[in-house]
């Protein structure tokens, strides 16, 4: 099973690219376009599909989507978050793109690193006219501002793009109960994270979750099952296997966290 990375920028009208705005905005943070054909960074292509490298390892093709994104994806699922149901504008933002861009891994995967320099590229190709940054692997959406852009550029490390890239995600269970996950741990080789809970205590579970979900990417292996750990002001956890069906793009399974004393 492929790991699958992957970000989408809607667009308000069609999508355009133009290559010399996306590599001025990429050297303004240190990456040099030379354009000998061993360089370290490239960007090539013409109509609808273009081939990037950047720190001469990490290839991406970016394909420009003439008509709503929403043909291909189901809008439901970005529209089932929390974000979007407590944002209209946001939802309404996403239902009126005309267009998408499309940014993919090409060829290559290097990890953790490909999330790193595919958030960077995607920064590089935020205009006025893309409205709203969708990733797949998560289904999270979030508005293009230039806050998220230079988050993203300035990204030094796997750690800070935990909170653009990862979204909570929420179910209803049975009864008053609750299932809480994280999504997108695969995009850092990292299982996802899940457990249950109930409507009381819903919010400290999710600020749970969050927080082991920081932990495990700085750290850079996921927490063994069995092992238990403390959340500062929140007590003692234990990893467990999950007792919840995966999401079908988690390629390195999924986990379940419960209290220790549980």
């Amino acid at each position: 099973m492929g790991v699958f990375r992957s970000i989408v920028l809607l667009t308000k009208t069609l999508p355009s690219l133009h290559v010399g705005y996306v590599q001025s905005n990429l050297e303004a943070h240190g990456f040099v376009f030379s354009g000998a054909d061993d360089a370290e960074n490239f960007i090539v292509g013409e109509d609808e599909i273009f081939i990037v490298k950047l720190a001469g390892e990490n290839l991406f093709m970016i394909r420009l989507l003439t008509g709503s994104y929403w043909g291909m994806e189901s809008f439901e699922s970005f529209a089932a978050t929390p974000e979007v149901q407590d944002n209209p504008a946001l939802r309404e933002s996403m239902k009126a793109a005309e267009g998408a861009i499309l940014i993919d891994p090409h060829l290559v995967d290097n990890g953790p690193s490909t999330a790193l320099y595919l958030s960077k590229l995607a920064a590089a190709l935020m205009t006025s006219e893309t409205s709203v940054m969708l990733v797949p692997p998560s289904w999270k959406a979030s508005p293009v501002t230039a806050q998220l852009q230079s988050a993203l550029m300035s990204a030094g490390t796997a750690a800070d793009l935990v909170p653009h890239l990862l979204n909570v995600h929420i179910a209803a269970g049975t009864g008053d109960s609750f299932w809480c996950f994280v999504l997108g741990m695969h995009l850092f080789d990292l299982p996802d994270l899940g457990t249950h809970c109930t409507a009381d205590d819903l919010e400290t579970t999710q600020a749970v979750l969050q927080s082991h979900a920081m932990y495990v990417v700085q750290r850079g292996e996921a927490v063994p099952v069995g092992d238990t750990f403390t959340v500062p002001g929140m007590g003692d956890y234990r990893v467990t296997e999950p007792d919840f069906d995966p999401s079908p793009h988690a390629a390195f399974g999924a986990v379940g966290i419960r209290r220790a004393d549980a």
